[in-house]
């Protein structure tokens, strides 16, 4: 697990629900845990998908397509 003073150099950070239950206890302001169908955990509340009733499919590099979207 990362050390506080590493982790507050970081705006945000990125986990999905399986790295974020292996890193059970992270606390950090800019924390986003992504849920697949679920949407995303942001700012001590769950972000429900834009199209809830769309089939949500993990696929490799779907993470980075988040943060990509997120930072824009």
């Amino acid at each position: 697990m990362l050390t506080q003073d590493i982790l507050d150099k970081f705006s945000f950070i990125k986990l999905n629900e399986s790295e974020s239950r292996n890193n059970y206890g992270l606390k950090h302001p800019g924390l986003i845990i992504t849920l697949g169908s679920k949407g995303a955990y942001y700012g001590g509340e769950i972000i429900p998908p834009r199209k809830p009733l769309q089939q949500t499919i993990d696929v490799s590099g779907a993470g980075d397509t988040f943060v990509a979207a997120f930072c824009s």
